[in-house]
């Protein structure tokens, strides 16, 4: 059967790609349809470094996914990290005209569009225009300004770019497989669109999003994207630890790990047997040591994060704190650890909105492509900005225009 309704996310991570399959349902919900999820092959931190051997990975969770869903995939939602990922923030301003000097989406679309001027070279490839504020005459506000009266717009946003040789990878190992890349969202936006609550989201709250090989920041407030960042640290770095403090192979690392990593004292096994080395016989280690390795590498990427944020100008953490997501963020004790280093709310991000999602994938693991499958719902209301190489003004018109439509008819 070919896709005619349904939705594909594909996330290309550094220790896992997984291939997800929906359909809108009755009451315009999501059902999931199929999944293929195969460890990746040839990324580092999130970025290709083995296109071959990245390609059949993809290809491997695409054939999965069309075997359980009983269908041909053809295009897809693709997800986008990476330490070479940046955010910029930029303003544009336009003079307003006719009699009455009303801002109308045309006005905004342009705003935005001059705030992209200059931004990247040839080297880059702007991802997301996010909008953040606005100023109307020098009043600076959350606001939507469409239908306003005034003489001048101004519109702060964060623009999202991504090294461009890196972006014509992921999207070549994805179309080796015979799938069409529709579009790239950022990954801690999506994680964001299957974790988060409309209040937190309005409210404010930080996703953080610790994959295999980066861990991924996004800003809600507002219902808006105000500030994301990508940092090169992730859970393969706490699995070297392991395997560097034990003298032991990387897969038995990661198994120890998963199955008996803390981030802070607790009850634990007093030691631990793993398998030898090169056929010699099992061995034991104290688990208190584990326990220590862990515990400094987590704080280590807590503190990186919280000096990301002061970084950016935000000295204390919005009223809904930090919604962590991926697989290093279920170790017990990291939420405790997280709260009192952060100072703040924190709490562990599972993936919702999406019926028929077996208990194995409603898992901060997956947040990343639940979101992706999510993204086309909450980005054509003008929340979000993907940017259009080809068009840019078209598609934001578009999409506050969309907008300005369901404020009219109470739909925000």
């Amino acid at each position: 059967m070919v896709m005619n309704r349904e939705v594909v996310g594909i996330d290309v991570g550094t220790t896992k790609t997984c291939t997800l399959v929906a359909r809108p349902g009755s009451q315009g919900s999501l059902e999931l349809l199929g999944c293929g999820v195969v460890p990746s092959d040839g990324l580092e931190k999130g970025t290709i470094v083995d296109l071959h051997r990245a390609a059949e990975a993809v290809r491997a969770s695409i054939r999965e996914a069309e075997k359980s869903a009983g269908l041909s995939i053809s295009s897809a939602v693709v997800g986008v990290t990476g330490g070479n990922v940046m955010a910029i923030s930029r303003q544009g301003s336009v003079e307003l005209r006719g009699a009455n000097r009303t801002v109308r989406p045309d006005d905004v679309a342009t705003a935005v569009r001059r705030s992209t001027v200059g931004v990247v070279n040839g080297q880059q490839r702007i991802l997301h225009v996010l909008p953040t504020s606005y100023a109307l005459d020098g009043r600076w506000a959350s606001y939507d300004p469409v239908g306003l009266r005034g003489e001048q717009l101004e519109v702060e946003t964060q623009v999202v770019a991504g090294e461009v040789h890196s972006i014509q990878n992921l999207t070549a190992a994805v179309e080796r497989a015979g799938v069409r890349v529709k579009e790239l969202v950022l990954e801690p936006i999506a994680s964001g669109l299957a974790v988060l609550t409309p209040s937190e989201k309005t409210d404010g709250v930080l996703v953080a999003d610790i994959g295999g090989g980066t861990t991924n920041l996004a800003m809600f407030l507002g219902n808006r994207v105000t500030f994301v960042s990508v940092l090169p640290i992730g859970g393969n770095q706490f699995t070297n630890d392991i395997a560097m403090g034990f003298t032991m192979p990387h897969v038995t690392a990661e198994r120890i790990k998963v199955t008996q990593g803390r981030a802070v004292a607790g009850s634990y096994q007093e030691m631990l047997e793993v398998p030898g080395i090169g056929g010699s016989a099992p061995r034991t280690v104290p688990h208190w040591e584990l326990v220590r390795i862990l515990r400094e590498r987590v704080e280590e990427v807590l503190h990186l994060v919280g000096a990301r944020l002061k970084q950016a100008g935000w000295i204390h953490l919005p009223a809904s704190g930090v919604v962590f997501t991926g697989g290093a963020a279920k170790m017990p004790g990291f939420d405790q650890l997280a709260a009192q280093i952060l100072d703040a709310p924190v709490r562990i991000g599972r993936p919702n909105g999406i019926y028929d999602v077996p208990d194995e994938l409603r898992d901060p693991a997956f947040a990343t492509c639940m979101g992706l499958l999510l993204w086309r719902d909450n980005h054509m209301n003008g929340t979000y900005l993907p940017h259009d190489q080809d068009n840019l003004l078209a598609d934001v018109t578009q999409r506050v225009r969309s907008l300005l439509s369901g404020v009219l008819h109470g739909k925000n």
